[in-house]
């Protein structure tokens, strides 16, 4: 009877079922870990399980039978990275603050259409359109989350770093003068793009922007609307 429940049933449906279980476990497992760990830590954590199962793998396909040494170190190379993680994802070993964990991570923050200045050179900040750049003094945005407002800021000049730091406006459109810092951009030192988050969002109205290190040339208006900015390349130049 036994014989016949192991051929009939366990072996064909049971030790399966069992099997994929056990794989399902693993695998949630292993993402948790990841999940409640750092970004480093999680991949630090995968390349190291990573190489320990090539490691059991490569051993264990080399040998015709295996010691009870080899079945050790066998243990040792998959379930001690696990261990080490795991007691590091749960809080027993390391201190992790909650905004680190991978899963309170937030996704890239993505600037609007509108949202995007450039600078070419020293002299004036530009609107990117269709690959070329439209000198400008004067830019458009739509307004965003009270919480924040989201914008990419382009550095295309390989001669001279900039940034893009926006201020209260002082005076008006046709004067307009530096009031109080609101937000001091990221510098960048060579080509490249960077989006930044101004946080709490700025609420319709006008502001001064400026590149901090060419302060006497590179300014210009900021318009947050409540219409999308429409007026982005007629008003061009308007300050």
């Amino acid at each position: 009877m036994q014989t016949d429940f192991r051929n009939r049933v366990f072996l064909p449906v049971l030790l399966p079922l069992l099997i994929l279980l056990g794989m399902a476990a693993f695998i949630g497992v292993f993402a948790l870990t990841l999940l409640y760990s750092t970004h480093e830590a999680s991949l630090m954590l995968a390349a190291v399980a990573a190489g320990g199962i090539l490691f059991v793998i490569s051993l264990a396909a080399s040998q015709d039978k295996l010691d009870p040494v080899r079945r050790g170190v066998l243990g040792v190379a998959v379930l001690v990275p696990f261990l080490i993680g795991g007691a590091y994802a749960a809080g027993l070993i390391g201190d992790i603050g909650d905004e680190e964990r991978m899963i309170n991570v937030e996704p890239p923050a993505e600037a609007p259409e509108d949202a995007i200045l450039a600078a070419e050179n020293d002299q004036e900040f530009c609107l990117p359109s269709n690959g070329d750049c439209e000198p400008t003094e004067f830019w458009s945005v739509a307004a965003q989350d009270e919480a924040q407002f989201i914008y990419l800021f382009e550095n295309r000049d390989d001669a001279a770093p900039h940034n893009l730091s926006i201020r209260e406006l002082e005076g008006d459109r046709d004067d307009p003068q530096p009031g109080e810092v609101i937000h001091e951009g990221e510098l960048l030192t060579s080509v490249g793009e960077v989006t930044e988050n101004v946080e709490p969002g700025l609420e319709p109205g006008d502001y001064y922007f400026v590149c901090d290190v060419h302060a006497s040339t590179m300014t210009g208006v900021l318009e947050v609307t409540d219409n999308g900015g429409e007026d982005n390349g007629d008003d061009a130049g308007e300050a």
